[in-house]
């Protein structure tokens, strides 16, 4: 199987790279092999990568978490200065690191979510923190680079509650969030994309990946919930209160208490594009981008 290196991960940068070995190096196309093993949800490998039941085991799940927590820096206390631990020669070696992680849970494999999400390293912490944090200077130069870390970031997280019928998992990473922090990211990621136009990656579509995410823990924050809606939805409800408050239930009554509020030019709403290019699925509430036009 012919293994090779990512892009924004080029052999030939290794003597420039003074920060990285070859053991660490050698780790990326490891943790891609690892990933393979568990393609397509095959949940006997991703059992096994967790348990051998031999006398002697070998975790290989919460191992790959803690490499992640090495990597990242927060076992030296630097979580919120990530920046500082994340560049352009380590980034692709954390993005497959993500990618495997998520391949551990996806199908869903409940032993393997439980694993990642209760172990006691800052695993959660530093996932979440990679989606909130601009991981500066990367993103001055290189945010095609920061973008696929955020999305990947949020799609383990997605993968980490994927058809749960509790809400142990949804909880845990919502102590590591701000509902407003993840609001303003997905924002900000929707108006980036005028600056990206060109861009390999889609601002647009990394921000509605994290909406997605927002959806789900929403079901389990009612600020979050409250956060996600779009403005024109918020003032139509506030009309209606006032209309139910004041029992008006006559309509041009209604329709002058709606003309003297101020005009305000329109302005795009982020929350509302993301609502009206993803669909929902009831009996698995799992969010997913419907179609989307420009």
């Amino acid at each position: 199987m012919a293994v090779g290196f990512r892009k924004g991960h080029d052999p030939g940068e290794q003597g420039q790279n003074n920060e990285m070995g070859v053991t660490v190096l050698i780790m990326e196309p490891i943790l891609r092999f690892l990933q393979l093993l568990c393609e397509n949800h095959n949940r006997d490998l991703q059992n096994f990568l967790r348990c051998q039941n031999n006398k002697t085991n070998y975790n290989l799940v919460c191992e790959t978490l803690q490499f992640l927590d090495i990597m990242c820096g927060s076992t030296t206390g630097g979580l919120g200065l990530l920046g500082l631990y994340i560049n352009e020669y380590n980034v692709a070696l954390i993005t497959q690191t993500l990618e495997t992680l998520t391949e551990y849970c996806q199908g869903p494999c409940h032993e393997n979510q439980s694993c990642i999400v209760t172990h006691e390293s800052n695993g959660i912490d530093i996932i979440t923190a990679l989606i909130l944090n601009d991981i500066s200077p990367l993103c001055k130069y290189r945010m095609d680079l920061v973008l696929q870390l955020k999305d990947n970031a949020s799609k383990l997280l997605l993968a980490l509650m994927e058809s749960r019928h509790d809400s142990e998992n949804a909880e845990r990473i919502l102590i590591s969030l701000r509902p407003q922090e993840l609001v303003d990211v997905i924002k900000k990621a929707y108006l980036q994309e005028e600056e990206c136009e060109n861009a390999e990656v889609s601002p647009r579509e990394v921000g509605h990946n994290i909406y997605i995410l927002a959806l789900q823990l929403s079901r389990h924050n009612k600020s979050l919930q409250q956060l996600l809606k779009p403005v024109k939805r918020i003032q139509e409800e506030e009309e209606e209160g006032i209309s139910s408050m004041l029992s008006l239930n006559n309509k041009q009554l209604s329709q002058m208490l709606k003309s003297t509020a101020p005009v305000q030019e329109e302005e795009e709403d982020p929350l509302a594009y993301y609502e009206k290019h993803t669909s929902q699925i009831e009996a698995r509430p799992l969010g997913f981008p419907a179609a989307c036009g420009p």
